[in-house]
């Protein structure tokens, strides 16, 4: 009965964040990052040229820098200052910051929009700022009815506070103006999705054609 009201609190508790698009601040400062991220983190920095300019959403208490180029800027944002000199940037609040003397090209959001309540703004952002962006997205696989009722309750338990199908996620970032390069799966047991998009105004639309 303990664990069923338990249950009922947490997901009463990601609905409510939702609802009034607050982040769980409180969830996050403590947090135990699991030790098998870093092999996401790897993944992510395998698709990162050197010398680019970085910039990482989420980057919880280590982050890129240990996988990237050493010729790679990197700028560290997350939701709870960690370390000297780590930007404190919240995706849902309002408004999103200009990033004014930031050199930015790259943005990396791993294991970060899921918890974003509304991604199609951020995305619209990003696009503003960004030419590349490299994202991370567990997406919905029920279509509808029971199971579906099933993963949402599952994902909201998780502390998520969205649903995007693959074609859905996809389209949040497209109707921003950038176009998907690649995407690619990580993880075995729980995969997460990684996907590359690109401006879609540098000469590139049309090259995620024939990847579905």
């Amino acid at each position: 009965m303990t664990g069923f009201l338990r249950q009922c609190g947490s997901l009463i508790r990601t609905v409510a964040f939702h609802a009034f698009s607050f982040s769980d601040t409180e969830k996050w400062e403590r947090y135990d990052f699991p030790s098998q991220w870093e092999f996401r983190l790897r993944h992510i920095s395998a698709r990162i040229p050197a010398a680019a300019a970085v910039f990482e959403f989420g980057a919880g208490p280590v982050g890129l820098r240990p996988y990237l180029h050493p010729s790679c800027t990197l700028t560290s944002s997350d939701l709870v200052p960690r370390n000297p000199g780590m930007m404190t940037l919240d995706l849902n609040r309002r408004p999103l910051p200009a990033l004014l003397g930031i050199r930015t090209e790259i943005a990396v959001l791993a294991g970060v929009l899921e918890y974003v309540s509304d991604v199609g703004s951020v995305a619209a952002w990003l696009a503003k700022h960004f030419v590349t962006c490299i994202a991370t997205y567990e997406t919905a696989q029920s279509a509808r009815g029971l199971n579906r009722m099933r993963e949402v309750i599952g994902r909201t338990h998780a502390g998520w506070v969205n649903h995007f199908s693959e074609r859905e996620f996809i389209d949040l970032f497209c109707n921003a103006g950038f176009t998907l390069l690649e995407r690619t799966i990580w993880g075995g047991v729980d995969p997460e999705t990684v996907f590359v998009f690109r401006k879609a105004d540098d000469g590139i639309a049309g090259r995620n054609q024939g990847l579905f």
